[in-house]
């Protein structure tokens, strides 16, 4: 299996969408295998849900949306066919799994993820996690800037079946790491 891997070495691997490689600088020993940004392969009997799809595409414009449903309803699925559906270079993707409950792990495969279609994007979030090593205003700030520069329309998909740690869900634990160093602020 291919993977991405940061430490001293540098560069060990690369994300590869549309012929794009993304090349940064290092976060220290974070490794991450490439299928994590890869969506889920399509089934062959697959039934466009259009409607599902209109329904992403308008959220698409706004700053998040969070598509919930019980387990096996089928949100990787819809997520994977609108994905396909949309012009390339508009939609990352992010399959998390337990280790990103640490907010650093989830939010430097964050940033990986655009990067196969905007290989510059979170350069200076990348240099400030490494150096601080957790989360802060400055690494979010930096990140919503840089996600304000993607194209309209631009995606990023973080998907996660379960719940995460403490038992509270996934999504709401990421929503609160987001806007948590940012209260107060514009």
């Amino acid at each position: 299996m291919g993977y991405l891997s940061r430490g001293s070495g540098g560069l060990r691997g690369a994300v590869v969408a549309e012929g794009a490689i993304a090349e940064h600088a290092p976060l220290q020993g974070l490794r991450f295998a490439l299928a994590k940004f890869r969506p889920a392969t399509l089934p062959v009997t697959l039934v466009t849900r259009s409607v599902l799809h209109e329904r992403l595409t308008a959220g698409a414009g706004q700053r998040l949306t969070v598509v919930v449903g019980a387990a096996g309803a089928g949100k990787s699925v819809l997520l994977s066919s609108w994905a396909a559906a949309r012009p390339p270079g508009l939609t990352s993707w992010l399959s998390c799994d337990e280790a990103d409950a640490d907010p650093v792990r989830f939010w430097a495969g964050f940033i990986e993820a655009p990067r196969a279609v905007e290989p510059g994007f979170g350069a200076d979030a990348a240099d400030l996690l490494a150096m601080e090593g957790v989360m802060s205003a400055d690494v979010i700030a930096s990140i919503a800037n840089d996600a304000a520069k993607l194209p309209a329309g631009s995606a990023v998909l973080p998907l996660r079946g379960g719940r995460g740690r403490r038992g509270e869900g996934w999504a709401a634990a990421m929503v609160r790491t987001w806007q948590s160093p940012l209260n107060g602020r514009s």
